[in-house]
């Protein structure tokens, strides 16, 4: 596919935010990004934030769309918070990481990411929270599973190390 046509289409689509105008840099995530919320720009009005959900769903939502509930809980005293839902059409995750924990016990991609998710650390969610640090923990929970999954990976580099790319893409399988 002749990639003029693309950009001309992209730099249309986002011309209120000056992206994607030709000669100017904007990566494949974003082009991707841009595609989906115009087609769901097509459903919601525009008085509505734009990745804000929509009931029917449109195509992009119907799609692609995660609902996540997130609920921290405390590893110390047990003590849970509220669980927050939030929509997302793509869910993101560090190359680096998924690729260091697939070096050291070559797990599946599921597992991998359940792993690189449990890392993240907040403060105790009880209303009087216990003496211990960090010891916070985020649970989340998929409320149903779209047709289609979609991962982002967030590169630490622009130029990330031939090994690295290598072994992300040894860890990606075509059947998850």
């Amino acid at each position: 596919m002749p990639t003029t046509g693309m950009r001309q289409a992209l730099a249309k689509l986002s011309a209120p935010e000056s992206k994607f105008q030709i000669g100017a840099f904007a990566d494949a995530a974003e082009a991707y990004e841009a595609i989906l919320a115009e087609l769901h720009r097509e459903v919601v009005p525009a008085d509505r934030a734009a990745a804000e959900a929509c009931d029917p769903a449109c195509i992009a939502h119907f799609v692609f769309g995660l609902n996540i509930f997130e609920q921290i809980y405390c590893t110390s005293c047990a003590a849970t918070g509220e669980a927050r839902p939030f929509s997302t059409l793509t869910f993101y995750a560090t190359a680096a990481t998924l690729v260091n924990y697939y070096r050291a016990d070559r797990a599946p991609l599921d597992k991998l990411l359940a792993k690189a998710l449990g890392e993240d650390v907040r403060s105790c969610p009880a209303d009087k929270p216990c003496s211990k640090e960090r010891t916070g923990r985020i649970k989340r929970f998929l409320s149903g599973c779209p047709p289609v999954f979609t991962i982002g990976l967030a590169w630490d580099s622009e130029n990330p190390e031939l090994s690295l790319s290598n072994d992300m893409l040894r860890l990606i399988s075509d059947k998850i």
